[in-house]
């Protein structure tokens, strides 16, 4: 059984945001991904930490991956023992992120680390969701292309353009949960009442 102050210490301990990044063989991208993800991270109000899932990577990913932790407090691993595919590796990630809200991005760049600030003040500012689509898909799948800009919400949109924190972001979306009122039902089978 935990005490009060037990619990208040770890509370003091949890970080505010939670980056997850899934990897697969990343080693020659390591480097620049932390290069721009590393000022985002301090440019943030709060604490953070990084949580990379090492999907089992082949290549030396792992060991750039421990000398990063070795110098950033921030840095976590989970070290998958072969690889899953990329929605275990995040889920993984999920679930061993401590932050009150999680940032998953791919460490390939295809997304800027640059707009998590954005993402993260929308948070703040009472969102309980906030996506970022991208404004250009042309090398995304039909699909893809079609569904993503279907669930977008017309509340709190930020367009992107230059100039922008997400200058190849569509907008930036901030969802709100609204509690759904309670339904009371009776249903019957046909020929029981």
């Amino acid at each position: 059984m935990s005490l009060p102050s037990e619990l208040a210490a770890r509370d003091l301990d949890r970080p505010e945001v939670s980056v997850v990044v899934p990897v697969y063989n990343e080693e020659a991208g390591l480097a620049a991904f932390w290069a721009r993800l590393a000022p985002v991270l301090a440019s943030l109000a709060g604490t953070t930490e990084v949580v990379f899932v090492d999907d089992g990577s082949s290549d030396g990913t792992l060991a750039q991956l421990l000398s990063l932790r070795h110098l950033d407090r921030r840095v976590r691993i989970v070290s998958l023992s072969r690889n899953f595919g990329k929605e275990i590796a995040l889920t993984a990630g999920l679930d061993h992120a401590d932050g009150n809200a999680v940032v998953p991005i791919d460490a390939d760049l295809q997304h800027p680390p640059e707009v998590i600030g954005e993402l993260v003040a929308r948070w703040r500012d009472g969102n309980d969701i906030v996506i970022a689509l991208r404004r250009d898909r042309a090398t995304d799948g039909f699909l893809h292309a079609v569904a993503l800009p279907a669930q977008a919400s017309p509340h709190g949109r930020i367009r992107g353009g230059a100039g922008s924190p997400c200058p190849s972001c569509h907008e930036i979306t901030g969802l709100r949960s609204t509690p759904i009122p309670s339904i009371s039902a009776s249903i019957t089978s046909p020929g029981r009442r």
